[in-house]
């Protein structure tokens, strides 16, 4: 199961009630927190990343150790009209608790930048062979009337 909530750093108070609620969600085995540190959304290629505390608090006070999986996440116009979605995920790092916590927000800031600075490379250099077709959307104008094309001829 899969929670979504939004976390209004502009009032501390409630920034900390969201803190301590996700970190309660950690209270059993096989459930996730999928967060987005940034607090707020920035184009891909924006450097340095600047992560808020926000997901190092969370793992700092879950009360046990906490699985966190690095990921990054692109959109490209590769040749078409609609565009594709590469993830690439990083080693799984381990946190035990408690844990220092600008210390851990700034490993997340390094090894995130680094995994998409390599998915940024994978891509411009078309090296795509280990990366995997997961969903397949309608095809493109073009590829459809490419398609018609070939069949009149």
């Amino acid at each position: 199961m899969a929670w979504c909530f939004s976390v209004n750093r502009g009032i501390k108070r409630d920034a900390l009630r969201s803190v301590q609620y996700a970190a309660q969600l950690f209270d059993r085995p096989k459930r996730f927190v999928w967060i987005y540190p940034q607090g707020i959304m920035q184009p891909n290629d924006t450097r340095p990343l600047r992560f808020a505390s926000g997901a190092a608090r969370i793992i700092s006070i879950a009360g046990r150790p906490v699985q966190v999986l690095p990921f990054a996440h692109r959109y490209e116009f590769s040749n078409e009209q609609r565009p594709d979605a590469f993830t690439l995920f990083g080693t799984p790092i381990v946190v035990t608790t408690p844990c220092v916590v600008t210390a851990l927000t700034r490993t997340l800031e390094t090894t995130v930048t680094e995994l998409l600075d390599r998915l940024r490379s994978d891509i411009v250099g078309a090296s795509l062979e280990k990366y995997h077709i997961l969903l397949r959307g309608r095809a493109s104008i073009n590829v459809r009337l490419d398609h018609l094309r070939r069949m009149n001829y």
